[in-house]
């Protein structure tokens, strides 16, 4: 009787891992992945449900706070919180590859008008530093502030110029998330030092915006940025595929010349109260660093099990089973 007992469980123990293995495969694999998702963006409006490839974005602010004070870089291994906000501007379809913008999206024809949102923070590491060029991370620590956030705004209540309006007050948070070191991430960017141009070229002069900005000078620089996030929370009624993990990237580059500057960026409060500093000239005088970032995203599907993961479970039954065969014709 004991030793039946014993052989059931290791017949189990068996059985137990290699489903493990199976299941730690399929979610390595999920992890990996960028899916084509069924996405609602007016959550049961006039829109019809789109097979998403990617989610691409209006050039938006970004602030890297403290990230230069006095004008100088933090060290490698130093640690900066990232802040960017903006909102979508159209879908790429899968398959095929053409980009649609919905019904109504940002005030576009054929439908009532509505926007959707994005800001984020997310604690980033400094990799290197020389020769005008930085690189970074996503850091493994993260502050207890950082997020990403996805909202969808019945009426068209974002305004980059004072930060206001990305987040609560005109409809619901749509998806919610917090950064990841364990998702692929990178960080670039390159200044190039010498003369100095306006810090905003996108507005009129005589603007609201121009006029606040009269006088201040930027670097001209670029460079890119790729954040991986866990999905913590999502509405089914504009995600219509339940996702787990998101890949922002984005190209990032000054002065700016395609959207107005921010005032102030969101925390995790939702509340506009970050305020940009990058002194005199951004690029220069710190300690804040600012630039205009045009941003993607793809998403990663909750795991289904794939052929090869099923695979390994079969092997697992299939072995106990022959395990438990050859016990039987042993005690024969």
């Amino acid at each position: 009787m004991v030793m039946k007992v014993f052989t059931s469980l290791r017949k189990l123990r068996v059985f137990a891992a290699l489903t493990a293995l199976a299941v730690m495969l399929s979610i390595a694999g999920s992890m990996a992945r960028a899916d084509a998702i069924l996405f609602d963006p007016d959550g049961g409006g006039v829109n019809p449900t789109f097979n998403v490839g990617s989610f691409g974005f209006e050039t938006g602010n970004a602030l890297a706070q403290a990230v230069a004070p006095g004008g100088t870089i933090l060290g490698v291994g130093s640690t900066f919180q990232l802040f960017f906000q903006t909102r979508l501007s159209n879908l790429t379809i899968t398959p095929g590859g053409s980009t649609v913008t919905p019904a109504g999206l940002n005030g576009s024809a054929g439908g009532p008008a509505f926007e959707i949102t994005l800001t984020a923070s997310v604690t980033e590491r400094i990799v290197s530093v020389g020769a005008g060029t930085a690189t970074f991370e996503t850091n493994p620590v993260q502050s207890a502030g950082s997020f990403f956030r996805m909202w969808q705004h019945t009426s068209l209540t974002s305004d980059n110029f004072t930060g206001t309006g990305f987040t609560t007050g005109a409809g619901p948070l749509i998806l919610a998330g917090v950064p990841s070191s364990s998702l692929p991430s990178s960080g670039n960017f390159t200044v190039n030092s010498g003369t100095t141009s306006p810090f905003d070229q996108f507005d009129p002069t005589t603007s609201v915006p121009g006029l606040f900005y009269a006088g201040k000078t930027s670097l001209s620089g670029s460079g890119g940025t790729v954040i991986g996030g866990t999905v913590t929370s999502f509405d089914p009624n504009f995600f219509k595929t339940p996702v787990t993990a998101v890949r922002f990237d984005a190209f990032n580059n000054i002065p700016f010349v395609a959207t107005t500057p921010s005032q102030a960026f969101n925390n995790s409060t939702n509340a506009p109260v970050v305020l940009a500093n990058f002194g005199t000239t951004d690029g220069v005088s710190g300690p804040d660093f600012q630039f205009q970032s045009r941003t993607s995203a793809v998403f990663t599907a909750a795991a289904i099990p794939e052929p090869a993961s099923v695979g390994m479970m079969a092997v697992g039954i299939v072995g106990v089973l022959g395990y438990s065969w050859r016990k039987r014709r042993q005690s024969a």
